[in-house]
């Protein structure tokens, strides 16, 4: 049998011509043509079995696992375990020394099970923007000035972005990657204010800015996928052992 952490999802699609595996962020789709019986589908999948199993130990991390298990964030790289609490006002309290995150919520809110999802979102935007503030001096004011605004939001395919108005956008999942990597891509974004493709110059230009950028590009490449399905995977736990 496969392992219980391969999520395996069947697409069926009239346009495919053959069976075929595609690894996602946080699952594996196999794209099923129209006349293709189901069986034969999940034959294809016992012939993958090793290769899935392989794929798998080298897409979900560790302390994503348990994350997705126990109801432990990976804030800032480091599990972080969400306790919840009722309280007249919303409020929260990240004590490092127990390593958890005490979120306080009113009456109306506490037996909805989105509040968390949405307070926890809100509270790593809160967090990674006071990381930014704390870090950004480090880097030439002649870039910085061209940023015209910093946002944090969910975004599906990417870390960051720089339209040419000066608006930068980081996803807001990089709070739960270790503080490198978010300053990393913070760079990398305040790098496209001197030049807008990913050419030569442009990598010289991050590495003078950051000298081990390469290190944070190696994490992400390594647990990005991890990131993005965070939230699906954890809150489903978190919101029932509550």
């Amino acid at each position: 049998m496969l392992q219980e952490d391969i999520e395996i999802r069947f697409v069926q699609s009239s346009r495919a011509k053959r069976l075929r595996m595609q690894i996602e962020h946080n699952h594996f789709s196999v794209v099923v043509p129209k006349m293709v019986p189901l069986k034969k589908a999940i034959g294809f999948i016992a012939d993958l079995k090793g290769w899935l199993q392989k794929q798998s130990l080298n897409k979900i991390s560790p302390l994503y696992a348990k994350s997705a298990k126990q109801g432990v964030i990976p804030l800032w790289g480091s599990e972080c375990r969400v306790v919840i609490a009722q309280a007249p006002s919303c409020s929260y309290v990240i004590d490092p020394f127990e390593q958890q995150l005490r979120l306080f919520l009113t009456p109306d809110l506490i037996d909805d099970p989105l509040s968390p999802i949405y307070a926890i979102q809100s509270i790593c935007i809160l967090e990674a923007k006071q990381f930014i503030k704390t870090i950004q001096h480090r880097y030439p004011e002649e870039l910085r000035t061209q940023i015209r605004s910093l946002r944090f939001k969910s975004l599906r395919s990417r870390w960051g972005s720089l339209n040419a108005k000066g608006d930068m956008s980081l996803n807001w999942h990089l709070v739960l990657a270790p503080p490198d990597v978010l300053e990393y891509v913070y760079v990398h974004e305040l790098a496209h204010v001197s030049y807008k493709s990913h050419g030569a110059r442009f990598w010289q230009k991050v590495a003078r800015l950051k000298v081990d950028y390469k290190d944070q590009e190696r994490w992400l490449r390594r647990y990005g996928h991890d990131l993005m399905g965070w939230v699906d995977r954890t809150f489903v736990c978190l919101n029932h052992n509550r």
